[in-house]
């Protein structure tokens, strides 16, 4: 908490992030000892940032998916958003969900910006969306 400067609470928040995002798992005997869970591991030792997506993938619903819709065209925050409720089920009242998706992806370069709204799936992406499983809504 120290070398991040952030509260006990928040680093309770983040450590439950982490876990639900695959990153984490628990050890030893009790739910506070958290390690790297098998796939960070890989990820750590590969350096191969396509692998810690692909645990966020498997773990985060609407990862993997954005690109898919996006693999078509370019798309607004907005537009995302209505996919997102209408085609998988989401009750989200807000972009804030799809923009933080946005911003992971954008950090591994699968999307880009062009403009303050409209994203598109970078090639890059592309190779990434042939590499990964999805289980699209019937």
């Amino acid at each position: 908490m120290s070398t991040y400067e952030i509260t006990e609470s928040s680093a309770r928040v983040n450590i439950q992030d982490l876990k639900g995002c695959g990153f984490l798992e628990p050890g030893g005997n009790a739910d506070s000892e958290m390690y790297p869970s098998q796939p960070a591991r890989e990820w750590m030792d590969s350096g191969d940032d396509d692998l810690a997506f692909g645990i966020l993938h498997a773990n985060v619903r609407f990862i993997g998916e954005i690109l898919f819709e996006l693999r078509t065209g370019v798309r607004s925050r907005e537009q995302l958003l209505g996919i997102a409720n209408r085609k998988y089920g989401f009750s989200w009242q807000t972009r804030g969900q799809v923009g933080d998706r946005l911003c992971w992806l954008r950090s591994a370069g699968y999307v880009v910006a062009l403009g303050r709204e409209e994203r598109r799936v970078t090639s890059r992406g592309l190779e990434f969306l042939e590499r990964i499983d999805l289980h699209l809504p019937a």
